[in-house]
């Protein structure tokens, strides 16, 4: 969570329209889990709010549920950095940012979310 703090820019999500980023002030993480089937990402939803303990419980219930295929879809949605999406290109902070979208480039201007 440091890096997402130090770079805010990773823990950005796409506008509906695919022209900006939305700049998020919670944090999610997603982590591979390996299971039978291949790997999955779940995502710990609110890290920033939460102690090693509660991150340790989720990990195991997520990690659980993953293996015994009862994952639901919105338990692998909105992670910072979430595979499949957008390839970010940038090492640093840039305003705007240039990522690769299906093999694409494109530029987007960033947009704060106050409030979320």
């Amino acid at each position: 969570m440091n890096a997402l703090k130090a770079y805010p820019n990773f823990n950005a999500s796409l506008s509906p329209d695919g022209d900006s980023l939305i700049l998020k002030n919670y944090y999610n993480i997603g982590f591979a889990c390996d299971t039978p089937d291949g790997l999955v990402v779940p995502v710990v939803r609110d890290v920033h709010q939460k102690d090693v303990l509660d991150i340790a419980r989720d990990l195991m219930e997520l990690s659980a549920k993953a293996r015994e295929r009862k994952l639901k879809i919105e338990e692998m949605q909105g992670a910072a950095l979430p595979f499949p999406a957008s390839v970010v290109l940038a090492v640093r902070c840039l305003h705007p940012l240039s990522i690769a979208r299906s093999g694409n480039f494109r530029r987007f201007t960033f947009i704060h979310a106050a409030g979320l």
